[in-house]
Protein backbone atom coordinates (compact mmCIF):
# COMPACT_ATOMS: atom_id res chain seq x y z
CA UNK A 1 0.00 0.00 0.00
CA UNK A 2 1.73 3.72 -1.12
CA UNK A 3 1.57 5.52 2.09
CA UNK A 4 -1.11 8.37 2.43
CA UNK A 5 -3.32 6.59 -0.25
CA UNK A 6 -6.60 4.72 0.00
CA UNK A 7 -5.80 0.93 -0.91
CA UNK A 8 -8.57 0.21 -2.69
CA UNK A 9 -11.62 2.46 -4.27
CA UNK A 10 -15.59 1.29 -3.38
CA UNK A 11 -18.53 2.94 -5.53
CA UNK A 12 -21.54 1.69 -5.09
CA UNK A 13 -24.25 1.73 -7.89
CA UNK A 14 -27.83 0.84 -7.69
CA UNK A 15 -31.54 1.34 -8.88
CA UNK A 16 -34.72 1.22 -7.19
CA UNK A 17 -37.20 -1.36 -8.08
CA UNK A 18 -41.05 -1.67 -6.08
CA UNK A 19 -39.77 -3.86 -3.20
CA UNK A 20 -35.65 -3.97 -3.39
CA UNK A 21 -32.71 -1.59 -4.47
CA UNK A 22 -30.70 -3.82 -7.04
CA UNK A 23 -26.96 -2.77 -7.53
CA UNK A 24 -23.47 -3.57 -7.15
CA UNK A 25 -20.19 -2.28 -5.13
CA UNK A 26 -17.57 -1.94 -7.64
CA UNK A 27 -14.14 -2.35 -6.31
CA UNK A 28 -10.81 -0.98 -7.94
CA UNK A 29 -7.29 -1.25 -6.61
CA UNK A 30 -6.47 2.58 -5.85
CA UNK A 31 -2.78 2.33 -5.07
CA UNK A 32 -1.18 0.77 -7.70
CA UNK A 33 -0.85 -2.44 -6.13
CA UNK A 34 -2.93 -6.17 -6.16
CA UNK A 35 -5.14 -6.83 -2.56
CA UNK A 36 -6.74 -9.30 -1.23
CA UNK A 37 -10.55 -7.55 0.12
CA UNK A 38 -12.59 -9.32 2.32
CA UNK A 39 -16.41 -8.77 2.16
CA UNK A 40 -17.40 -8.23 5.75
CA UNK A 41 -20.95 -7.39 4.90
CA UNK A 42 -23.38 -4.40 3.78
CA UNK A 43 -26.38 -2.60 5.29
CA UNK A 44 -28.77 -0.11 4.62
CA UNK A 45 -28.15 2.40 7.26
CA UNK A 46 -30.27 5.50 8.10
CA UNK A 47 -28.50 8.62 8.74
CA UNK A 48 -27.10 10.93 10.46
CA UNK A 49 -28.14 7.68 12.64
CA UNK A 50 -30.64 5.11 13.65
CA UNK A 51 -31.41 1.76 12.28
CA UNK A 52 -30.03 -0.58 9.76
CA UNK A 53 -31.42 -3.03 7.54
CA UNK A 54 -29.31 -6.04 6.68
CA UNK A 55 -27.86 -6.68 2.81
CA UNK A 56 -27.44 -9.99 2.06
CA UNK A 57 -23.97 -10.28 0.50
CA UNK A 58 -22.02 -14.08 1.10
CA UNK A 59 -19.20 -13.00 2.74
CA UNK A 60 -15.88 -13.88 0.06
CA UNK A 61 -12.24 -13.11 -0.54
CA UNK A 62 -11.45 -11.53 -3.67
CA UNK A 63 -8.40 -10.24 -5.56
CA UNK A 64 -9.03 -6.69 -6.52
CA UNK A 65 -6.70 -4.97 -9.14
CA UNK A 66 -5.79 -1.70 -10.45
CA UNK A 67 -7.14 0.06 -13.08
CA UNK A 68 -9.79 -2.57 -13.20
CA UNK A 69 -13.01 -3.33 -11.79
CA UNK A 70 -14.43 -5.97 -9.93
CA UNK A 71 -18.43 -5.53 -9.56
CA UNK A 72 -20.08 -7.35 -6.40
CA UNK A 73 -23.75 -7.49 -7.06
CA UNK A 74 -26.41 -7.02 -4.29
CA UNK A 75 -29.71 -6.72 -3.52
CA UNK A 76 -31.54 -4.69 -0.27
CA UNK A 77 -34.93 -5.17 0.76
CA UNK A 78 -36.50 -1.61 1.14
CA UNK A 79 -40.42 -2.47 1.67
CA UNK A 80 -39.79 -1.63 5.58
CA UNK A 81 -37.55 1.50 5.32
CA UNK A 82 -39.64 4.76 6.83
CA UNK A 83 -39.45 8.00 5.55
CA UNK A 84 -36.07 9.03 5.69
CA UNK A 85 -32.31 9.80 4.32
CA UNK A 86 -30.33 6.46 3.93
CA UNK A 87 -26.95 4.86 2.93
CA UNK A 88 -26.06 1.71 1.22
CA UNK A 89 -22.74 0.61 3.72
CA UNK A 90 -20.72 -1.73 2.79
CA UNK A 91 -18.05 -3.19 4.78
CA UNK A 92 -14.62 -4.49 3.32
CA UNK A 93 -11.31 -5.62 5.04
CA UNK A 94 -8.48 -4.93 2.90
CA UNK A 95 -4.93 -7.12 2.88
CA UNK A 96 -6.23 -8.31 7.12
CA UNK A 97 -6.26 -5.21 8.35
CA UNK A 98 -8.66 -3.35 9.82
CA UNK A 99 -12.38 -3.49 8.47
CA UNK A 100 -13.37 -0.36 6.77
CA UNK A 101 -16.93 0.52 6.01
CA UNK A 102 -18.31 2.50 2.62
CA UNK A 103 -20.99 4.38 1.97
CA UNK A 104 -23.26 5.28 -0.92
CA UNK A 105 -24.62 8.23 -2.02
CA UNK A 106 -27.79 9.38 0.42
CA UNK A 107 -31.28 8.42 -0.61
CA UNK A 108 -34.47 9.62 0.66
CA UNK A 109 -37.32 7.99 1.21
CA UNK A 110 -39.74 10.43 0.89
CA UNK A 111 -42.56 11.52 3.72
CA UNK A 112 -46.29 11.79 2.79
CA UNK A 113 -47.45 15.41 1.51
CA UNK A 114 -49.35 15.73 4.69
CA UNK A 115 -46.71 15.15 7.07
CA UNK A 116 -43.84 18.05 6.62
CA UNK A 117 -44.07 21.18 6.26
CA UNK A 118 -43.36 22.69 3.10
CA UNK A 119 -42.25 26.60 1.88
CA UNK A 120 -39.74 29.21 2.23
CA UNK A 121 -38.70 32.02 4.85
CA UNK A 122 -36.70 34.94 4.49
CA UNK A 123 -34.45 35.05 7.54
CA UNK A 124 -32.53 38.47 6.78
CA UNK A 125 -30.56 38.20 10.14
CA UNK A 126 -27.00 39.82 10.51
CA UNK A 127 -25.41 38.27 13.56
CA UNK A 128 -21.64 37.86 15.33
CA UNK A 129 -20.58 34.95 16.90
CA UNK A 130 -17.37 34.16 18.32
CA UNK A 131 -15.82 36.53 16.20
CA UNK A 132 -17.66 35.42 12.62
CA UNK A 133 -19.79 37.71 11.22
CA UNK A 134 -22.82 36.06 9.54
CA UNK A 135 -26.20 36.12 7.39
CA UNK A 136 -28.86 34.47 7.82
CA UNK A 137 -30.35 34.42 4.69
CA UNK A 138 -33.55 32.46 3.88
CA UNK A 139 -34.83 28.84 5.13
CA UNK A 140 -36.57 26.47 2.47
CA UNK A 141 -38.50 23.55 3.29
CA UNK A 142 -40.01 20.54 1.08
CA UNK A 143 -41.07 17.40 1.41
CA UNK A 144 -37.80 16.12 2.18
CA UNK A 145 -35.21 18.55 3.51
CA UNK A 146 -34.67 22.29 4.95
CA UNK A 147 -31.68 24.24 3.76
CA UNK A 148 -31.01 27.23 5.43
CA UNK A 149 -28.99 29.49 2.97
CA UNK A 150 -26.04 31.62 4.50
CA UNK A 151 -22.85 33.43 3.93
CA UNK A 152 -20.02 35.00 5.98
CA UNK A 153 -18.99 38.27 6.30
CA UNK A 154 -16.37 39.82 4.69
CA UNK A 155 -13.42 36.56 5.34
CA UNK A 156 -14.00 34.48 2.16
CA UNK A 157 -10.56 33.79 2.07
CA UNK A 158 -9.16 34.48 5.35
CA UNK A 159 -7.02 31.46 6.32
CA UNK A 160 -7.83 29.65 9.73
CA UNK A 161 -11.36 30.66 9.93
CA UNK A 162 -13.48 29.00 12.86
CA UNK A 163 -16.01 26.43 11.40
CA UNK A 164 -19.38 27.17 12.35
CA UNK A 165 -22.49 24.80 13.11
CA UNK A 166 -25.80 25.20 13.19
CA UNK A 167 -28.66 23.81 14.88
CA UNK A 168 -32.68 23.90 14.36
CA UNK A 169 -34.72 23.10 17.93
CA UNK A 170 -37.82 22.19 17.26
CA UNK A 171 -40.76 23.63 19.81
CA UNK A 172 -37.71 24.57 22.62
CA UNK A 173 -36.06 21.04 22.63
CA UNK A 174 -35.73 18.92 19.96
CA UNK A 175 -33.23 19.33 17.18
CA UNK A 176 -33.79 18.84 13.26
CA UNK A 177 -31.35 16.12 12.55
CA UNK A 178 -28.55 17.46 10.02
CA UNK A 179 -27.66 16.16 6.19
CA UNK A 180 -24.36 16.26 4.16
CA UNK A 181 -24.27 19.42 2.68
CA UNK A 182 -24.67 17.67 -0.86
CA UNK A 183 -27.51 15.27 0.16
CA UNK A 184 -30.06 17.13 -2.47
CA UNK A 185 -28.23 16.83 -5.36
CA UNK A 186 -27.95 12.91 -5.01
CA UNK A 187 -30.93 10.86 -6.61
CA UNK A 188 -34.03 10.29 -4.75
CA UNK A 189 -36.15 7.36 -3.76
CA UNK A 190 -39.78 6.91 -4.26
CA UNK A 191 -42.02 5.83 -1.53
CA UNK A 192 -42.36 2.69 -0.40
CA UNK A 193 -45.14 0.02 -0.83
CA UNK A 194 -46.26 -0.58 2.41
CA UNK A 195 -45.10 2.16 4.60
CA UNK A 196 -47.06 0.55 7.88
CA UNK A 197 -44.43 -1.36 8.45
CA UNK A 198 -42.33 1.50 9.10
CA UNK A 199 -44.32 2.35 12.37
CA UNK A 200 -42.37 -1.10 13.94
CA UNK A 201 -39.23 1.31 13.53
CA UNK A 202 -37.15 2.64 16.38
CA UNK A 203 -36.74 6.32 16.40
CA UNK A 204 -33.43 7.84 16.14
CA UNK A 205 -31.73 9.71 19.05
CA UNK A 206 -31.81 13.11 18.60
CA UNK A 207 -29.70 15.20 16.82
CA UNK A 208 -27.32 18.13 16.94
CA UNK A 209 -25.84 20.75 15.20
CA UNK A 210 -23.86 19.94 12.23
CA UNK A 211 -20.61 22.04 10.74
CA UNK A 212 -22.03 23.83 7.40
CA UNK A 213 -19.13 24.11 4.83
CA UNK A 214 -18.53 27.53 3.86
CA UNK A 215 -19.54 27.09 0.27
CA UNK A 216 -22.81 25.32 0.79
CA UNK A 217 -26.15 26.11 2.86
CA UNK A 218 -27.02 23.94 5.55
CA UNK A 219 -29.27 20.64 4.80
CA UNK A 220 -31.69 19.40 7.91
CA UNK A 221 -34.29 16.60 7.69
CA UNK A 222 -37.95 17.91 6.58
CA UNK A 223 -39.67 19.78 9.25
CA UNK A 224 -42.92 18.07 10.82
CA UNK A 225 -46.59 19.77 10.02
CA UNK A 226 -46.61 19.11 13.95
CA UNK A 227 -44.04 21.49 14.65
CA UNK A 228 -45.49 25.07 16.46
CA UNK A 229 -42.02 27.07 16.71
CA UNK A 230 -38.68 26.86 15.46
CA UNK A 231 -35.23 28.67 16.64
CA UNK A 232 -31.91 28.51 14.71
CA UNK A 233 -28.94 28.31 17.12
CA UNK A 234 -25.79 29.16 15.43
CA UNK A 235 -22.55 28.42 17.26
CA UNK A 236 -18.35 29.45 15.57
CA UNK A 237 -15.04 29.89 17.51
CA UNK A 238 -16.47 27.91 20.73
CA UNK A 239 -18.82 30.46 21.40
CA UNK A 240 -22.38 30.62 20.88
CA UNK A 241 -24.49 33.16 19.92
CA UNK A 242 -26.60 34.66 23.17
CA UNK A 243 -30.22 34.14 21.50
CA UNK A 244 -31.38 32.19 18.92
CA UNK A 245 -32.80 33.22 15.90
CA UNK A 246 -36.57 32.78 16.22
CA UNK A 247 -38.20 31.66 12.85
CA UNK A 248 -41.37 33.30 11.64
CA UNK A 249 -44.39 31.41 11.42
Amino acid sequence: MSEGRPAISVRTRFERFPATIKGAFVLQGADGDPHLVSVEGAVVARIPSGRTVEVPVEPAQIHVAPARDLFIPFEAPVLELGPGWYVIRSTMRVDGGKAEAFDSRPFAVPWTRSDVRRGAVELGRTIEVGGVGLVLERLDMSGDATVLAWRRIGEEDAPGRPPVAFDIRLDGSASLEPLPGDALRRPQLQPPGRPGRAARAKPAPAAGPMPAAPEGPAVFYPVPRSVRTMEIVVSAGGAEHREPVTVPS
